[in-house]
């Protein structure tokens, strides 16, 4: 059997959803393999996890009923321009795990339907500005894994429907300002773990529909004042594992509608006055392994909506008379693990709506009376790991029970000791 045969027939079995007992070495992907004239009618072709390098011009030639087409898993380091030309109703292109270098303009102009394209996990350096021009369908684009440093402006521009973008785990430092400006529609964007050290103003503008932004992983040092104004829509924002010493004013700025935020694993060490005021829809903020020492008073003042405040793992000593003002709608605080060692008196004050406090892990051994005023809403306040507990007499429930009353707690809140 002469080896384009078994090429033939062993693709042929492929698209009919038959396992292929054995395979060769197709080195070069071209129409020739395809002569057996039931392919084209296909509507899925499955080659992946063969040992193809190149996939050469019009090699899909009257495959006009394709749907997906799975190429991942290969050794293709080399695609021609006119390699897709014919898939017009090509919906699904997968390409991850390959060779892939760079990315030329008009690769994939060709096929006007396709709605996923994935190229994670290739060594692509470049990409030719306007390479995705004439993609209106394409709502998913994977990045992933490569070996980005720059975006630079044009180069993701003509993909008008475009709902998903992952770029993460490339070595990109360096973001043009309205690099995404052509991405409208954009809900999804992934940066997570590459080498960005300051966002810039301008940098997200254009991403009006922009729902969930990761950045984490990052090098990231500063947020310049209204660097995120671009993505007005923001809900999520994921911010952990970077370099931040501060909070600074105005890192925020416009995005209002934020809900979800989450700074964990930086370097924070103080929070500027008025930093997080114009978040009035956020629900959740975690601070949690940070660097903070002194809970400030009026830091999370503005912060109406906020549900739930993590500030664990930090290195807080002191919490000052205020900290928690404006805090109406919060139920859930954890402060574990820091080095508190007296609750002052009304130091939560203003906390109405709080349902449970977790201080466990830290240094107390004193209390003052009417330490918890004010939190009328109380269930669970949890000491456990503190030295304040040590003592079996604190174990037992009467003592337990006076120490509430003491303490400024509402009947039947409990007190894990």
């Amino acid at each position: 059997m002469a080896k384009r045969d078994f090429q033939s027939k062993c693709i042929e079995s492929l698209v009919r959803g038959n396992p292929c007992v054995s395979k060769a070495l197709w080195g070069h992907l071209s129409s020739e393999w395809f002569s057996n004239s039931s392919v084209p009618s296909s509507r899925s072709v499955d080659l992946r996890g063969n040992n193809i390098e190149s996939v050469k011009e019009w090699a899909f030639t009257g495959f006009a009923n394709l749907a997906t087409l799975y190429l991942q898993d290969n050794k293709i380091h080399c695609i021609h321009k006119d390699a897709f030309r014919g898939l017009t109703s090509l919906t699904y292109l997968e390409l991850s795990s390959n060779l892939v270098p760079s990315i030329g303009k008009g690769l994939f102009n060709a096929m006007p339907s396709l709605a996923t394209l994935s190229i994670d996990g290739n060594r692509i350096q470049s990409i030719e500005k306007n390479a995705f021009e004439g993609m209106p369908s394409l709502q998913h684009l994977y990045l992933q894994g490569n070996r980005l440093e720059l975006i630079e402006k044009g180069v993701l521009d003509g993909m008008a429907a475009l709902t998903l973008l992952r770029l993460q785990n490339n070595r990109i430092h360096s973001i043009a300002k309205s690099a995404f400006n052509d991405l409208a529609r954009l809900t999804k964007l992934s940066l997570s773990g590459n080498r960005i050290q300051t966002i810039e103003k301008g940098v997200f503008d254009g991403l009006l529909a922009l729902k969930t932004l990761w950045l984490d992983g990052n090098q990231i040092q500063s947020i310049e004042s209204g660097a995120l104004e671009g993505a007005p829509s923001l809900d999520f924002l994921y911010l952990e594992n970077n370099r931040f010493p501060s909070i600074g004013k105005d890192a925020f700025r416009g995005v209002s509608s934020l809900k979800f935020l989450k700074l964990t694993s930086n370097s924070i060490g103080s929070i500027e006055i008025g930093a997080l005021s114009g978040l009035p829809m956020l629900q959740y903020l975690d601070l949690e392994s940070n660097r903070i020492q002194v809970v400030q008073g009026g830091r999370f003042r503005g912060l109406r909506s906020l549900a739930h405040l993590v500030l664990s793992r930090n290195r807080i000593r002191t919490i000052e008379e205020g900290a928690f003002d404006g805090l109406s709608s919060l139920t859930k605080l954890t402060l574990w693990m820091n080095e508190l060692e007296v609750i002052a008196q009304d130091s939560f004050s203003g906390m109405t709506s709080l349902t449970f406090l977790d201080l466990s892990r830290n240094r107390i051994t004193r209390v003052d009376g009417g330490a918890f005023n004010g939190l009328a809403s109380l269930r669970t306040l949890v000491l456990t790991g503190n030295p304040i507990c040590d003592s079996p007499a604190a174990m037992r429930t009467p003592t337990l029970l006076a120490c509430g009353r003491l303490w400024g707690l509402p009947a039947g809140a409990a007190i894990r000791c």
